[in-house]
């Protein structure tokens, strides 16, 4: 026998987009729904997450986003355990940062005003349905409107 040694998923970040790609397809397949897909704010929040139960707990993460979702796009926000949102984004941000290891406050919400709105833009405003920016950034079309107020965000005339 020969010990095969394959470091944790947390280890390998660039493993968990083909490997969630993967599971959501698998997911679809078995239930008999018609696929879904990820959005990158959806992939980022996955990267992002330390996957303590390892590729399992990825695998059921999914699958119970499958299951709470409908439409065409798989609902992670209903999915993640409640720690996950605040870690998401946090390393693969850093890895960005042009050699510092932070940002400050303003940066962070000037990045997250703009993600808003170009997510907002490819959804023509639209904040609520399938095709809305809400369902494209993975979140709750109501965190979406609070968030869009907080930072000053309205609909150009």
């Amino acid at each position: 026998m020969f010990p095969i040694e394959v470091p944790p998923l947390r280890d390998r970040r660039e493993d968990i987009g083909p490997l969630a790609e993967y599971f959501l397809m698998r997911t679809c397949a078995d239930l008999g729904r018609d696929p879904m897909n990820w959005s990158k704010q959806q992939v980022i929040q996955l990267m992002g997450h330390r996957w303590p139960g390892n590729i399992r707990e990825l695998r059921n993460v999914i699958e119970r986003a499958v299951i709470l979702s409908s439409g065409g796009r798989a609902r992670l926000d209903l999915a993640m355990p409640d720690d996950a949102e605040i870690q998401a984004d946090v390393e693969v941000s850093l890895a960005q940062l042009d050699g510092k290891d932070f940002v400050t406050d303003a940066e962070m919400r000037d990045h997250e005003k703009a993600n808003l709105i170009a997510a907002l833009r490819h959804a023509d405003w639209r904040v609520w349905g399938p095709d809305g920016a809400a369902g494209l950034l993975g979140i709750k079309p109501s965190t979406l409107t609070y968030r869009m107020k907080a930072l000053g965000i309205t609909k150009p005339a």
